[in-house]
């Protein structure tokens, strides 16, 4: 079983910590986890997302469908760190919201690949330690980073798109 795993980030005003020598090019870990994600973001703030969940067989991987995310800004801290409310689905599918003190980076990310690995474990079998060290070694090592051009209110951006095949070779 061949797994694509594909991540687009909208590089706009929240992401001011993302300067790279034009030598070097971002790496996935740089741009997922070094880059101050929040940095503009103040006290009150919130940055509002649409999962959506498509599936080829929704009798091997469940229904497809869409619901809404919010990260929200509830406090700064001295050091400049934010603690985050992660507010994930609504109405049947809602999830308690958790706050994640002390952040730089998006939450968000963290749980979209802690929940890209469970799908992942569910459907192929075996051991979800097993898969998120695949996930993690090939984010480290073996993901494609390129420029890419994204839609944005109306607007083209600069952004990247992060390509990954956890079991490639």
């Amino acid at each position: 079983m061949k797994m694509r795993f594909l991540v687009a980030l909208v590089f706009c005003g929240v992401l001011p910590g993302l300067s790279f020598a034009v030598e070097k090019a971002p790496t996935a870990v740089d741009l997922l986890f070094n880059v101050k994600h929040l940095d503009t973001l103040k006290e009150g703030d919130a940055l509002s997302y649409r999962f959506e969940r498509k599936v080829s067989d929704q009798k091997a991987a469940g229904e497809a469908f869409s619901d809404d995310i919010g990260v929200a800004i509830t406090n700064v801290t001295p050091e400049d760190t934010k603690n985050v409310k992660l507010s994930v689905f609504s109405g049947d599918r809602a999830r308690n919201p958790f706050v994640t003190p002390g952040m730089t980076g998006n939450p968000l990310l963290l749980w979209y690949l802690n929940r890209a690995v469970s799908e992942y474990s569910k459907l192929a079998g075996g051991s979800p330690n097993y898969h998120k060290s695949k996930f993690r070694n090939a984010l480290g090592s073996a993901a494609d980073v390129t420029p890419a051009k994204i839609d944005f209110e109306g607007k083209q951006i600069d952004g990247y798109k992060i390509k990954l095949i956890p079991y490639e070779k």
